[in-house]
């Protein structure tokens, strides 16, 4: 598994057992979305970009099943426009994680400000298309943005070597209707063995599922 999907289990696990069934849903989670249904509801690249990576993954994450899809995006060179903005002298990458775990876990937390008024890497809190969101200046190059969607999905952009400004308005362009047509019931147990499975839309050959057997605790 990719390091960067792995940042996304870590991330995941910050959220805590303590928060589970916290969003505001009525009812038990229910199973998140397969790899392959989940890949056809992430964001495209930006308008000229190239698609290095595109894959998901679903794992078995503290008893419960987490479904993570992550693209690459890499920016084409850019030509100099006359009296406008320098291009930056390194090409930008945009890696996003969109994450699901069928409203096990609340992420809230990540996308509202702290009670005690401090905020972690400047972070700046506010709203995508009605979502809330929070944008983390992480370094000097490096910025990351996280919308969550119906307090259910979780998306991360991370950029590097993109202006703030770009960074915006790919996020005001983004379109969740496909996020927002998914069920809302379904299955909410695991079967054992749950079967684990990958989709790598760019490298087929690593496609594949294999079941995995979990102890009950019972």
């Amino acid at each position: 598994m990719k390091r960067h999907i792995i940042a996304a289990f870590v991330m995941l696990c910050a959220c805590g057992a303590d928060a589970q069934l916290a969003t505001g849903r009525v009812g038990a989670p229910i199973l998140p979305l397969k790899p392959a249904k989940l890949l056809t509801c992430m964001p495209a690249a930006p308008l000229g970009w190239t698609v290095t990576s595109s894959f998901a993954v679903d794992n078995l994450t503290g008893g419960w099943i987490t479904t993570v899809a992550q693209r690459d995006f890499k920016q084409a060179p850019l030509a100099n426009i006359p009296d406008g903005p320098s291009p930056s002298p390194e090409l930008a990458t945009m890696n996003v994680y969109l994450t699901d775990t069928g409203y096990r876990n609340n992420f809230r937390s990540i996308v509202t400000p702290r009670k005690d008024g401090t905020s972690p890497n400047n972070a700046v809190y506010f709203s995508v298309s009605s979502f809330p969101a929070r944008r983390l200046q992480i370094d000097a190059t490096t910025i990351v943005l996280n919308i969550l969607i119906k307090d259910r999905y979780l998306l991360e952009i991370r950029t590097k070597n993109l202006r703030d400004e770009e960074l915006k308005k790919y996020a005001d362009s983004l379109d969740f209707k496909k996020l927002l047509s998914q069920p809302e019931q379904g299955e909410t147990k695991m079967s054992n063995p749950v079967i684990l499975s990958r989709v790598d839309e760019l490298k087929p050959k690593n496609n594949g599922s294999s079941p995995l057997f979990y102890g009950t605790g019972e």
